[in-house]
C-alpha cells in the first residue's frame, strides 16, 4: 500500500498507508520536483515521494504528481492576474534575484544553466551552506516559492558557467 494524498481545506494530508500521516499547511509548504520524486517541506518536516508510490491521486510521472500537489497548494484565497519573466546569469556571487514584494503571489524558477543554483528565500547571502533549495542545472526541475510568498530571493551558482536561472514572477 502506498501514499494517499488528500486536498484538505487548509492543508495537504499525506498518509503512508501504515500508521503515519502528516498535514502540510497550504500557506507555508514548499513543493518541488526532481526526477521521479516530489518533496514537500514545512519547517523541519520534509517528505520525498516517488510518483509510483502514490495510490491516490493516480499519477503517471513525477511531473504529474508535482502538478497535482502544486494545484492543491494554489487552491487558496488570492490569485495571480499577471506574470513577468526575469533571468539571472550564472554568478558565483550571491545575487538578489527578486526584491521584497516583486512577486506578490509567488514565483517559479527553472535553472537553464550548466551549474547548480542555490536559492535562498529572504535576505542574506545565498551559498552552498545557506540556501532554501538547490536547483539542479539543465532545466529538468522547477521550484516554486510557497503560495503568496512575496519576500526577497537570493541566488548563487555552484561554479562559473553559462546560462540563466529563469524566474516567472506572479502578481
Amino acid at each position: 500500500m502506498g501514499y494517499t494524498i488528500t486536498n484538505e481545506n487548509t492543508g495537504i494530508k499525506i498518509s503512508d498507508g501504515v500508521d503515519n500521516s502528516w498535514l502540510f499547511p497550504k500557506d507555508s509548504t514548499m513543493v518541488y520536483h526532481y526526477g521521479d520524486k516530489v518533496r514537500l517541506s514545512h519547517g523541519s518536516v520534509k517528505i520525498d515521494i516517488e510518483y509510483n508510490s502514490v495510490d491516490s491521486p493516480s499519477v503517471a510521472s513525477g511531473s504529474a504528481l508535482y502538478d497535482s500537489l502544486s494545484g492543491f497548494i494554489n487552491i487558496v484565497e488570492g490569485s495571480s492576474s499577471s506574470s513577468a519573466i526575469e533571468t539571472v546569469a550564472v554568478t558565483e556571487t550571491s545575487t538578489q534575484a527578486l526584491s521584497d514584494g516583486a512577486a506578490a503571489v509567488g514565483a517559479s524558477f527553472v535553472n537553464l544553466s550548466n551549474a547548480d543554483a542555490y536559492i535562498l528565500l529572504g535576505s542574506g547571502t545565498a551559498s552552498a551552506t545557506n540556501y532554501t533549495v538547490k536547483l539542479s542545472h539543465g532545466g529538468d526541475d522547477i521550484y516554486e516559492t510557497p503560495y503568496n510568498y512575496s519576500g526577497a530571493v537570493q541566488v548563487v551558482f555552484a561554479h562559473s558557467g553559462s546560462g540563466n536561472l529563469v524566474i516567472t514572477k506572479f502578481n
